[in-house]
């Protein structure tokens, strides 16, 4: 290993202690980002009709936001989580593209449950969705 001159060796600790306080602001903006995620769903479940765009208004935040924060939020990743994979909107295209594979509604009983490919992603934004879904196969 090549010896550092002192001037070097100061700039690597400090350069370190950069780094370290990066990753925690880091790590502390995506458990932000997951909590409002997770209060955002909490108040979409309780919004009464007309409701949610205004309520969305108050908080400031944009309609597309809100749902982003809410499919990571459902997703369960961890700060650390978001981070490995490269920030938030890796993490997002990452879902996203799990979501597009052909998935099967193996929990309801019905006639032939059909592969599920671009409702996938709106089953991660609206659970309820799930339930009306199982409800039309088990009709058929």
């Amino acid at each position: 290993m090549v010896a550092l001159s002192n001037y070097l060796s100061v700039l690597a600790a400090e350069v370190a202690g950069e780094v370290s306080a990066y990753k925690r602001s880091s790590r502390a903006a995506h458990f932000a980002y997951l909590e409002a995620g997770r209060k955002l769903a909490d108040a979409r479940e309780s919004a009464r009709r007309g409701e949610w765009l205004p309520f969305l208004e108050a908080c400031g935040i944009e309609e597309r936001t809100a749902r982003n924060m809410m499919i990571l939020a459902r997703a369960d990743l961890t700060p650390e989580a978001i981070e490995e994979r490269g920030g938030i909107r890796a993490s997002l295209e990452a879902l996203r593209a799990s979501a597009r594979e052909p998935t099967t509604v193996s929990d309801c009983e019905g006639p032939d449950p059909e592969p599920i490919d671009d409702v996938a992603i709106l089953l991660w934004v609206q659970p309820r969705v799930v339930r009306h879904l199982c409800a039309d196969l088990r009709r058929r």
